[in-house]
């Protein structure tokens, strides 16, 4: 796990995938492991093996708010929005998941998309106002440059 962590660092990501791949064959239920592999599947761009790295996280009772967060992501890049939204509802609050799908969709230049996430975000919970309006802030301008 820690070469993984240093591969990865390194940006050596598939030299990573292989070290976690080998700290799960000792060690098959380590969750957290399961996590860090999804996560360099994710920064390798091997969003489907990150999602399943991810529900395997989850499977073997590490089911962390930043799990739950890392499947969204994964989800979103794989365009499933829908089971992404889920994810990050099971990683936070509902202004929060709504806030970071529209976070998703601000990177993807979905800038439309992404000012309703953060309008609903600041909806929900008039306390996420200032991070999510921060957020509509930067769509609106991305969005009108187009």
């Amino acid at each position: 796990n820690y070469l993984g962590n240093i591969y990865d660092r390194q940006k050596k990501h598939e030299t990573a995938i292989r070290e976690y791949e080998s700290a799960i064959a000792v060690n098959p239920h380590a969750g957290f492991v399961y996590n860090n592999l999804g996560v360099s599947y994710s920064m390798a761009g091997q969003y489907r093996q990150a999602a399943k790295a991810f529900k395997k996280a989850i499977e073997f009772k590490y089911a962390t708010t930043k799990v739950y967060n890392n499947l969204g992501i994964a989800l979103s890049n794989l365009k499933r929005y829908n089971q992404a939204m889920e994810a990050f509802r099971k990683g936070g609050t509902e202004a929060q998941a709504y806030n970071n799908l529209g976070v998703v969709y601000l990177k993807q230049g979905k800038f439309e998309q992404a000012s309703g996430c953060f309008e609903k975000a600041i909806r929900i919970d008039p306390k996420f106002y200032i991070i999510a309006n921060e957020n509509l802030k930067k769509a609106r301008v991305n969005g009108s440059q187009l």
